[in-house]
């Protein structure tokens, strides 16, 4: 088992090793109980309480790819440290800071993996670090270490000679594929002008996906955020941001996790001191920890210029890595795009969002992409979005915010697309006054899907029509009555209208929907309005009989709504109630 500490020697979390050779993290939640997984966890250096001694008092610091080489090395008296993960681990976005003043060695694996991880930290604190060095230890079997290096016969004394004598990372002698009588797995070129790059699948350690937000925003990962325009997308970015920055568990089904900072390139549209800070504040954020990202400066230029993608992309990991972010919110994508990139094209959009997607995956930080939906989207949910389908597709997870069917001023939050773990249920939220802005309040799951609610979107003109019909047969059907929403439902089925229909057309009305008490369904009636209380239906004492009823089949019904029995070119009337009813009998 080896313990990753914070800066004190504090614990954050652990890696347990299971024979033969297969590496598992693992957490302590509030209450002291194990959980398997980096979820929400800072991620940090290991052995970094000695890394920050040797850095402060001038000592050498070796990176090597693993716990177990850097317990051999410490054991020698070196300091060694390494990443939970191995080659592939996210790259802690405080590295620079971690390293500044610090003098390096970076000591990869012998294979194509370990060079490149070497080559990746060597690129990020080259800036910051006294000196790095690259050393590729001799004799190295293919997929070696340092640990079979020492255990070949290898000394201490050896070891510092050939670190003395390794040449300066990213010298034009420094850095390269290796030598090739060592790495038989990596052929020769067979072009000039490039070399098809591979990697063994059996040196890629498995890894398991981490949450920000479970099943919802993962960390590394792009996550696509959309809805019609005044939804509350917006509004609902910013609270995950208020979690992110406060640790506090501000949405539902989190826990407390590490303060971090978080990113935001807002909209032209949102004022920064009107409208972003109120929402924050109302949403318990902690504003020191949020910053908001203006431009970028060009050298020599004479202002700066709004941030774009994919030209600042790599501006934008340094902003990351400096404020050591783990939350970033892109609002709106059409906005963010660099000129020139059409966000209608996929190959435009691969290119502006694949670096983004590559920067969450190094760098371990949430991305987190607003836009809108296209107007009047119908059919597949993951198809809604405005723009280019390759959007939904370099995103691993798409979250939609829809008005509720059955209610304006409540929203639902429904998952899209979920490709690294189940789809999770929908969320209803409501937007309560706070002040001079809007706040966020959770009220549990939603049994609406994100097709679902994208299929209630505006209909076509084919549809337009049944809806028509639909809202008649709706007003007869209630009529003055209170009736629960399933049973209405249970009717329209049996009438021959489907959900969504009767959806929208109760929506076209008007019709208020009550909540029931504890246990009970939620209830449906008209407004009080003459337009929906009276129409072309005709009515024998309290039952209403609509004409577009008598053409469809029925079957039994409750008994707070009239039956309608075809009994040759005579429609009889009579209350459901298995007893001794007065009877309106109507000759067509």
């Amino acid at each position: 088992m080896y313990r990753y500490e914070d800066e004190a020697g504090s614990r954050l979390y652990e890696v347990v090793r299971f024979e033969p050779k297969d590496f598992r993290p693992r957490h302590y939640d509030s209450g002291g109980r194990q959980v398997w997984g980096l979820n929400g966890q800072r991620r940090v250096w290991y052995n970094l309480p000695a890394v920050l001694r040797a850095r402060d008092e001038g000592q050498l610091v070796i990176v090597v790819e693993g716990e177990k080489d850097c317990e051999a090395l410490n054991a020698l008296g070196f300091t060694a440290t390494t990443l939970a993960g191995g080659a592939g681990a996210p790259v802690p976005t405080d590295t620079p800071r971690t390293f500044a003043g610090a003098h390096v060695a970076l000591m990869p694996d012998n294979d194509v993996p370990g060079r490149r991880f070497a080559e990746r930290v060597g690129r990020l604190i080259l800036p910051m670090a006294a000196s790095v060095k690259l050393l590729e230890l001799p004799g190295l079997p293919a997929k070696g270490d340092v640990s079979d290096w020492l255990a070949a016969g290898g000394s201490p004394h050896v070891l510092r000679g050939l670190i003395e004598e390794a040449g300066r990372f990213l010298d034009s002698d420094a850095i390269g594929i290796g030598h090739a009588d060592e790495t038989p797995e990596v052929p020769t070129p067979l072009s000039t002008t490039c070399r098809l790059e591979s990697v063994r699948l059996s040196d890629v350690r498995p890894e398991v996906v981490t949450w920000l937000w479970p099943g919802r925003v993962p960390w590394g990962k792009l996550t696509v955020l959309e809805g019609d325009p005044g939804v509350g997308k917006s509004t609902l970015a910013l609270q995950v941001a208020a979690f992110v920055s406060s640790g506090r568990p501000l949405l539902p089904n989190v826990e407390a996790i590490e303060p971090a900072s978080v990113l935001l390139l807002p909209s032209f549209e949102d004022g920064t001191a009107d409208t972003i800070v109120p929402r924050l504040l109302a949403a318990e954020a902690d504003c020191t920890r949020i910053h908001e990202l203006r431009g970028v400066a060009y050298y020599g230029a004479a202002q700066s210029m709004p941030l774009s993608f994919p030209n600042d992309v790599e501006a934008l990991r340094e902003a990351i890595v400096n404020h050591g972010a783990r939350l970033v919110i892109l609002d709106s994508l059409t906005t963010s795009l660099s000129p020139g990139t059409d966000p209608y094209k996929d190959m435009d959009v691969r290119k502006a969002l694949a670096p983004l997607a590559r920067i969450a995956e190094e760098t371990g930080v949430a991305v987190v992409v607003i836009r809108h939906f296209t107007k009047g989207s119908r059919g597949n949910a993951v198809s809604a979005g405005g723009g280019s389908v390759a959007i939904s597709g370099v995103a691993r997870v798409v979250l939609q915010v829809h008005k509720a069917p059955d209610d304006d001023s409540k929203r639902i939050l429904a998952v899209a697309k979920c490709n690294v773990a189940v789809v999770s249920p929908s969320l209803q939220f409501g937007l309560e006054d706070a002040g001079n802005c809007a706040r966020i309040r959770w009220e549990g799951e939603s049994s609406h899907s994100a097709d679902d609610l994208v299929a209630l979107r505006v209909p076509d003109d084919g549809e337009r029509e049944v809806t028509e019909e639909a809202s008649d047969w709706l007003r007869t059907t209630l009529g003055s009555s209170v009736l629960p929403r399933s049973e209405v439902l249970a009717l329209a089925k049996s009438a021959g209208y489907r959900e969504r229909t009767v959806q929208r057309a109760a929506k076209r009305i008007g019709v208020k929907h009550k909540r029931g008490g504890f246990g009970a369904p939620g209830l449906w009636e008209l407004p009080a309005s003459p337009e929906n209380t009276s129409g072309s239906s005709e009515r024998s004492g309290t039952l209403a009989v609509a004409p577009s009823i008598v053409s469809r089949a029925t079957s039994a019904i409750p008994v707070s709504v009239a039956r309608l029995q075809s009994l040759g070119a005579t429609v009889s009337i009579s209350a459901d109630r298995g007893g001794p009813e007065e009877c309106t009998t109507l000759t067509l």
